[in-house]
């Protein structure tokens, strides 16, 4: 009895002891412990040895590769992707360049001319531009653009600018109209006639006159012109001529001329010829007592009134006109004279004179021509007395 009671207790506590055994391997719902731990990376009796270099846990590898897949793809967009690159310096002149075109440009006109519009002898001055003008243009066109203009003669020639028109005199009023020069001649046909090439000097003036013969067919307040681009571009080559003694004038004025852009230019002796039957702009200089020994242009001088030049070289010195064609100054000292005339008007070889009263009145005008030839824009004649420039003709008193 004894006996079976021992052998049962045995058996019982040998029940407990595997019931207890089998309440450990479980989980309170009923899951697998084991293969829990296996799936959070819980390390099993294999992984509690010392890792070796790469050996990773099989959790962490997947990690890995997903990290690893995704560092690939970006790295391809960013491949895909245009690059970023800071601009250089040749693409901040081309975004310049496209600002610049997507603005609005200034017409570049090749073709200008300069406008002068004045009155009485170039005193009063209307206007004077150098402006841009168009294929074709005439004189007239350019006027009318630039001004107010009122014709006549089937509007070929002009009667009025400005308010101001012509005047054909009478008892109480003076004689007085319009006349126009290109590059330093004066026309011979209406404005409507005349067509422009470009960089020509166009010049209009308001002012007295009694007849044709005292139209001044040439002036030298255009200079450069007419030895740059001549009247209808028909002017031939020039030539400065002088005595052997002023030579060295000549040189002066012939350097100076092509320092302003004249293609052909030449020196010439005293060619009495030359002179009257010109082939081409002739520039005279030397001194009166000298140049009157040439009849040619003893007589030319005689001729002042005819011609207009307002100037009457004397032993004594020189006479200066007015307007009127009235005497309004003798000069005795040394003076210069810088004057042009033509034969006739549209005269595309007009003649030249530096003349002096002396040598030193001759320096002077020579001086003036090559050295300071503003000073004589814009006039008709010019005397140089004393240094100073005064415009002819002289105003009346």
């Amino acid at each position: 009895m004894k006996n079976s009671l021992i052998k049962g207790l045995v058996l019982l506590g040998i029940l407990v002891l595997f019931l207890g055994a089998c309440a450990c391997g479980s989980s309170p719902n009923g899951e697998d412990v084991g293969q829990v731990l296996d799936l959070t990376g819980a390390p099993d009796e294999e992984n509690t040895k010392a890792p070796v270099e790469g050996d990773v846990a099989e959790g962490d590898k997947q990690v890995e590769l997903k990290q690893e897949i995704d560092a690939e793809k970006v790295s391809q967009e960013k491949a895909q992707a245009p690059p970023a690159a800071l601009p250089k310096e040749a693409d901040t002149k081309g975004e310049d360049k496209n600002l610049a075109l997507a603005q609005p440009e200034k017409p570049v006109l090749a073709e200008q001319v300069t406008l002068r519009v004045t009155k009485n002898f170039g005193r009063e001055i209307i206007f004077h531009e150098t402006v841009p003008i168009k294929k074709d243009w005439t004189v007239m066109d350019l006027l009318q653009a630039h001004l107010e203009v009122e014709t006549k003669w089937d509007g070929g020639f002009v009667n009025g600018i400005n308010g101001l028109e012509s005047e054909k005199g009478g008892i109480r009023k003076e004689r007085q109209d319009w006349f126009f020069y290109v590059n330093g001649v004066c026309a011979d046909g209406g404005a409507a006639a005349y067509r422009l090439q470009s960089n020509d000097q166009v010049w209009w003036d308001y002012h007295l006159w009694n007849n044709m013969g005292s139209a001044i067919s040439a002036l030298v307040g255009s200079y450069p012109e007419p030895f740059i681009h001549s009247y209808r571009g028909k002017g031939g080559p020039v030539t400065v001529m002088s005595s052997p003694q002023d030579q060295h004038l000549a040189e002066k004025t012939v350097k100076a001329l092509k320092a302003q852009g004249a293609a052909k230019v030449a020196i010439g002796s005293l060619d009495v010829a030359a002179m009257e039957n010109r082939k081409g702009p002739v520039l005279v200089l030397g001194v009166w007592e000298d140049l009157k020994e040439i009849t040619w242009l003893a007589k030319f001088n005689e001729a002042y009134r005819k011609t207009g030049m307002g100037v009457y070289f004397t032993d004594g010195g020189v006479e200066l006109f007015t307007s009127h064609g009235e005497l309004g100054e003798t000069v005795k000292e040394s003076a210069g004279i810088i004057a042009a005339t033509g034969a006739g008007l549209g005269d595309a070889n007009p003649l030249w004179l530096l003349v002096g009263t002396d040598a030193q009145g001759l320096n002077e005008a020579v001086k003036i021509l090559t050295e300071s030839p503003k000073k004589i824009s814009g006039m008709y004649q010019a005397a140089v007395v004393s240094g100073k420039v005064l415009r002819l003709p002289l105003e009346p008193k």
